[in-house]
């Protein structure tokens, strides 16, 4: 099913699609059991991106226990995974979405453009509204809440994803229904423009700093803002500042506001 939300259109899942043994906890109580070892004739290789070691160990050691033969790579920042990608072929890429250097759905974006891309499963323990919906539009195979995601289960996830099909942990999948549901949206009551000038208040710009990057005059900049406040019920910079924090805007300032909506 395709969902539109103002200038923004990308496919949602129904929760009753989503298959129970996908969720498993991380207090150990399991749903079904875990999916057998998936063995292949050919290497699989798999990049780990994450600041935190534990994490990548983790996911890393969960990949090598659910394929084999398996290669597997760890970065723990944008940059050096940036690197490995344009230095060698994976088939899966695990990663982190907030990185100390950046978004990692930058990475999803980039390389969804090369023919022979990997699937991107993304990964974190904050996923805002904003950081949701930016993932769907990008080429991620797989949304983890680290919260409600076991390790043990990213066998579940790779015979998803590898299937052609999108996974998605549950309480993902809720929220995107309560954004759907939700007639007062951001995403479906701003512009392209209004949402790109939010994401850049969200992370401290001043009207000139946001003026001189879309080449137009601070006080259309403010024009905008007033426009963004009334839309969206505020009536203070500083609530809407807080509100775009709490949101995501903030995460991804780095959407180009001329491409296609979060591509």
């Amino acid at each position: 099913m395709v969902v539109s939300l103002g200038f923004l259109n990308f496919p949602l899942p129904s929760l009753a699609e989503e298959p129970p043994s996908t969720h498993l906890s991380f207090n150990g109580h399991r749903g079904a059991s875990p999916l057998p070892h998936k063995a292949t004739s050919t290497l699989m290789r798999a990049l780990v991106v994450d600041d935190q070691e534990m994490f990548r160990e983790l996911f890393a050691k969960a990949f090598r226990s659910s394929v084999r033969p398996c290669s597997v790579q760890e970065c723990c920042n944008l940059a050096d995974a940036r690197c490995a990608l344009e230095a060698a072929t994976f088939d899966y890429v695990i990663l982190d979405v907030l990185l100390p250097d950046g978004n990692g759905l930058s990475l999803c974006e980039q390389f969804a453009r090369v023919r022979s891309h990997p699937r991107f499963i993304a990964i974190s323990a904050f996923w805002d509204d904003v950081t949701i919906l930016r993932a769907l539009h990008s080429d991620a195979a797989a949304l983890i809440d680290k919260h409600s995601q076991a390790f043990h289960s990213i066998s579940n996830v790779l015979t998803e994803v590898s299937s052609g099909r999108r996974f998605l942990s549950e309480t993902i999948a809720q929220r995107c229904s309560w954004i759907k549901s939700d007639p007062h949206s951001p995403f479906k009551i701003l512009s392209k423009r209004e949402f790109w000038i939010l994401c850049n208040i969200a992370a401290g710009a001043s009207n000139d700093e946001i003026a001189s990057k879309l080449v137009m005059s601070p006080f259309t900049v403010q024009w905008h803002r007033r426009r963004i406040m009334a839309k969206l019920g505020i009536h203070t910079s500083v609530d809407l500042v807080r509100y775009a924090i709490e949101t995501g805007f903030a995460h991804n300032v780095d959407i180009n506001p001329d491409a296609k909506p979060l591509y």
